[in-house]
Parts: structure tokens; C-alpha cells; sequence
């Protein structure tokens, strides 16, 4: 007789048997003791976990010939459950969705439905890897699973079942398999090691454990694995052998590297590293896996039952912990995290690993943002207290006022705001408003300005921030400030009317000046010296028609690109 692995001899065939997965085992149990079976249940849960194995025991619960009824014992020796055992059985089929995912199948699979079992009470589908079919296939399954005949009864497996449609879910009872404990591994594969005459110790057996990472199913294929190398008695030097050795000495080592600020000896570790010819991707998963002590060590304190490791190693790596603040060990996650995930498809390796090592090995001690902020603060380094030092707006002298300009041309000009106040925004232009140089609550408020035009564009107002450069701080009665409009900037003076416009600007001039002011607009002098009331040649109204450029504006597409930008028309062809 041909050698049965482990995995396959070890299978569970009643539901006391399977481990790690006792609530579920109950539920099943009770609804066939009850009598409430339902006719569709959905198996969710990673790889190795059970979810097959319980379903084949469902459906031997469901059929054992030795019982006149279901039963929550099924025999496991009465032809029914042995045919379900091996996957023999005519009326238990079992399909894998990954290559049964047509229509056409689904349609095969719903005819033969109809069909009463040929020996057993009822006949099961189990559909392993469901979320393999096709849109298709699982709409000409949706009739035949919400009322199938009173014999049928579906049990869908997956690892993936967010793939699966919601048509299907609502149809059916889910139930979520876990990952199982290292405990309940090391406790199934002991029992493995006592009948099949293996020697291991409880070290080895949690190694395996910690290695199939929840799946019952790959500690077992792990096991027999090193059985093959040592028959007798699997040791740490076998384990080594067969499944790579644990990198705790470099991973201590490159832990020193980091605490010391030393890249030098972490490249030299990465060094030991390839020259011994370790993958670098396992080596990345032990280092997770250490930085995740670390991680539960600072957090909660050197607790077995959250870490799973050896007493002794748990001491050595709490050594560490008082090296490294939690941001810092967070962060190193993070970077090897990075990391791992690029060399699975990096050509070099080696470079990934060497660069994220070396960064690790020049960081400092993170410190939280709170603490700097209040250090910065203390120590008179913050913008903040900058700002608190600053002379008030009312105290502070004049700025020199600029020359007015041509509204056609637009030289750059520098910036007048003085060497000691603030900017209002990360970047802020400086303005080129042409102003009137005067003295007083007036003189106060062209000094301002600048600072007005920068926080309206701050507000999300470029545009305006743009059409209030061009304007005139022409003079302050009282509550209300009058802005000149120059001549032929029919535009800016449509803009500057806008409710909205106005409201912006009194809100934004309020919080530089610590006054409210009325926004009053008057007409301003061309260049020359002349005033609005005598056109431009070129505005003269001889048939009634509007100036060129009030033509242009008048086009949706200028009007508003002139928005977004901030410009003006100059002139159109025709």
C-alpha cells in the first residue's frame, strides 16, 4: 500500500476531532441533533484551516448508513463514510471551482440536482474554492441554491468569499474559520509524533507550529517533511536543515547595529547574510516577526501568551526594548514592511535589504510631535511665539509706497513687506497696488494692503487677489474706504461689485486692520492724468457697440479664463 502523508492520515472524521475550530463544530452539530439543517452553508477562512474536512463530515453526519437518521456520531467505517472519507461517494461530489467555473458546468451540476441520491438521504455538493466561478455561473446558480430539491444540500468553501456575489451570501449560512492557536498545533502534532513513534521536543513542535502560521494542514506537511530527513528523532539541527534556520543571532546583531547608529555593521550583517547564501526574504519575515516582539513588549510588557517564543528569547529581545521608543519601533515595521514587500519582486535583493538596514542604522530616537512642538516653543524657535513678539500692525512705521504703474503693464516689482512680519501664507506674492503714499488711519491701511492681498488668495480668491492689485487705496472717511477703479477696467469694477467680492474683502481686511471698513469704489485717473469721464479713441460708442476688449469678456471662455488666472484683455483681433 502506497504511504498516506500525515495531512491526509491525520484528517479529522468527527467533529470532537477538529481543532480550532469547536464553535463551528458545535453549531453543525446542534442543527442536526434539531433537525434544523439548512440547505446552503458558506465556508470561509485562510488555507489548512478545516473547511473541507468539515464539510466532509457534515455531509457523513448527514448520510451514515449505520444510523436510520442524521447523527452528530457518524461512524467513519460504514460504506457511506468511508466513500465520503476518500471522496468516493456517488451522492457527496466533490467540485473544485477553479476548474468547474463555466455555466455549462453549473448547469450539469443543476440538472443532476433533480435527481434523487442513488444510496444515501441526501445528496451533497461540496464546491471548494467558490469564488473561483464565473458571473455567469453563479447567476444560473442563484434558483437551484435559494429552492433546491428537499435531498440537495450545498456546503461552499473559500478562501476569498468577499468575491463572492451578495446573491450568494444571502442564500446562505456563513460560517468564518480562524486561524489556529500554536497551542492547539504543537497539541495536535504531539499527538502525531506518540502514535507514529517520532521524538521531538515541544521546542521543535512549536517552531513547526509558528512556521505554518495558523494552518493546521502546513504543520502537518511540515512535519512529515522533516520526518523524511530524521525518522527517528527531529532536532533543531534537522529542523534547521530542512526548513532554513531561525536568524536570531543577525537579527540581535543588526538590532545592535541600529541602537548604536553604526550602518557599518549592519551592511556587514547583510554581508554574513548572502555570503552564507540565507534568502533575504525569510530573513525579512523573522525580522517582522521580531520587530513585532518588540512592538507587544513596549506595549503590554514581556507577556507569553501574546508572543509565542521561548522564555529565554523574550528576555533577550525585552533587552532591546529599552533602546527604542514605540514610534521608533513602529517605524522600523514600517521600512522593513517596505521592504519585504519590494524584494519579492526586486531582481537585487540584496540592495532593498542593504537600504533599508543602512536607513534603520542612521536614524535617531523619534520623538512625538507634541514634545518638539513644546521644546521649539520653550526655546523661542517656534513660529508662534515669533508672532506673539511682533509689534502690532498700528505700530509699525509705513512702508514705502510704489510708484503707480500703467494698467496695461505689469513689471515685477519687490516684495514691501518689512524684514519682521509674518507672512500670512506659506508663499505670499508681493503686491504691486498702486497707492497713494499718505499719512494716518489712511497711510495704516496702504500699508496693510499687501498683507489684504495675499490672505484674499489665501481664501481661494486668486482672481480677486489679482483685480485688487490694480485698484487704488484712495481715501478712508470714518467707517468706509474708497478704492479706485482705474480708467477702462470695466471688468475689475463688475467683479469688485459682486456681493460676494465685497463680503470677502471686508471679512479679510477686518482681520489685518482689526477694524470693519465699508468697501466704496471710485473712479480712477488714467496714467496721463485723465479722468475716467473722457474715453479712450478706442472706447468711443460711434454705433452703440461695447469696447473691444467688454466684447471679449462677454465670452463665456475669456470670462472665464480671466477668472481663474487673474488677468485682463488687452486687445482683440478681429
Amino acid at each position: 500500500m502506497s504511504y498516506v502523508v500525515l495531512a491526509r492520515k491525520y484528517r479529522p472524521t468527527r467533529f470532537e476531532e477538529v481543532v480550532g475550530q469547536e464553535p463551528i463544530a458545535r453549531t453543525l452539530s446542534n442543527a442536526i441533533a434539531s433537525g434544523r439543517v439548512a440547505h446552503a452553508y458558506l465556508f470561509a477562512g485562510p488555507r489548512g484551516v478545516g473547511k473541507t474536512s468539515m464539510a466532509r463530515i457534515f455531509a457523513m453526519a448527514l448520510n451514515c448508513s449505520s444510523s436510520d437518521s442524521p447523527t452528530t456520531t457518524p461512524c467513519g467505517k460504514c460504506p457511506s463514510c468511508t466513500g465520503i472519507f476518500i471522496g468516493e461517494d456517488v451522492d457527496v461530489r466533490e467540485i473544485d471551482g477553479a476548474s468547474n467555473n463555466s455555466v455549462d458546468d453549473v448547469r450539469a451540476l443543476r440538472d443532476n440536482a433533480g435527481y434523487h441520491p442513488a444510496h444515501s438521504r441526501s445528496k451533497v455538493y461540496i464546491i471548494d474554492e467558490v469564488h473561483m466561478l464565473s458571473k455567469e455561473a453563479f447567476n444560473a446558480l442563484l434558483k437551484t441554491l435559494e429552492e433546491p430539491p428537499s435531498h440537495v444540500k450545498f456546503i461552499f468553501a473559500t478562501t476569498e468569499a468577499h468575491k463572492l456575489p451578495e446573491t450568494i451570501h444571502s442564500r446562505c449560512q456563513r460560517f468564518d474559520f480562524k486561524n489556529i492557536s500554536t497551542v492547539d498545533i504543537v497539541r495536535r502534532l504531539r499527538q502525531i509524533c506518540e502514535n507514529e513513534k517520532i521524538r521531538a521536543t515541544d521546542e521543535v513542535l512549536a517552531r513547526i507550529a509558528r512556521r505554518a502560521r495558523g494552518g493546521m494542514r502546513d504543520s502537518q506537511s511540515l512535519l512529515d517533511q522533516v520526518v523524511a530527513f530524521a525518522p527517528e528523532e527531529v532536532t533543531p539541527e534537522a529542523l534547521d536543515f530542512v526548513l532554513g534556520r531561525t536568524l536570531d543571532e543577525e537579527i540581535d546583531r543588526l538590532l545592535e547595529a541600529f541602537r548604536a547608529h553604526d550602518g557599518a555593521a549592519a551592511l556587514g550583517v547583510v554581508h554574513t547574510l548572502v555570503s552564507t547564501g540565507q534568502d533575504l526574504t525569510e530573513f525579512l519575515g523573522q525580522f517582522l516577526e521580531v520587530l513585532r516582539t518588540l512592538m507587544v513588549i513596549k506595549a503590554c510588557g514581556p507577556d507569553e501568551k501574546l508572543l509565542d517564543l521561548p522564555a529565554e528569547r523574550v528576555t533577550r529581545l525585552a533587552g532591546f526594548v529599552e533602546s527604542f521608543s514605540m514610534d521608533t519601533i513602529l517605524y522600523m515595521l514600517q521600512v522593513v514592511s517596505e521592504s519585504d514587500r519590494k524584494a519579492r519582486t526586486a531582481v537585487e535583493k540584496r540592495i532593498v535589504v542593504e537600504t533599508a538596514v543602512v536607513k534603520l542604522a542612521r536614524m535617531e530616537d523619534l520623538r512625538p510631535l507634541s514634545e518638539i512642538a513644546a521644546s521649539l516653543k520653550a526655546a523661542g524657535e517656534f513660529p508662534a511665539a515669533r508672532r506673539e513678539s511682533q509689534p502690532s500692525a498700528q505700530a509699525r512705521p509705513a512702508r514705502k509706497t510704489a510708484e503707480p504703474r500703467r494698467p496695461d503693464i505689469a513689471p515685477p516689482v519687490e516684495s514691501e513687506r518689512p524684514p519682521d512680519e509674518p507672512p500670512v501664507s506659506s508663499a505670499p506674492e508681493p503686491s504691486d497696488v498702486p497707492v497713494v503714499s499718505a499719512s494716518g488711519p489712511l497711510g495704516e491701511i496702504q500699508a496693510l494692503w499687501p498683507r489684504l492681498i495675499a490672505l484674499v488668495k489665501v481664501r481661494h480668491q486668486p482672481s480677486l487677489a489679482a483685480i485688487l492689485r490694480d485698484v487704488q487705496v484712495a481715501a478712508l472717511n470714518d467707517d468706509r474706504l474708497t478704492l479706485a477703479v482705474p480708467a477702462g477696467y470695466g471688468f475689475h469694477r463688475r467683479q469688485l461689485s459682486e456681493p460676494e467680492s465685497v463680503g470677502l474683502i471686508e471679512d479679510c481686511l477686518a482681520e489685518v486692520a482689526g477694524r470693519r471698513l465699508k468697501i466704496k469704489l471710485a473712479a480712477g485717473s488714467e496714467p496721463d492724468g485723465t479722468a475716467e469721464a473722457h474715453p479712450k479713441p478706442s472706447e468711443s460708442k460711434s454705433d452703440g457697440a461695447k469696447p473691444a476688449h467688454h466684447k471679449a469678456q462677454d465670452n463665456p471662455a475669456v470670462h472665464k479664463a480671466v477668472e481663474l488666472f487673474g488677468g485682463r484683455v488687452m486687445e482683440e483681433e478681429s
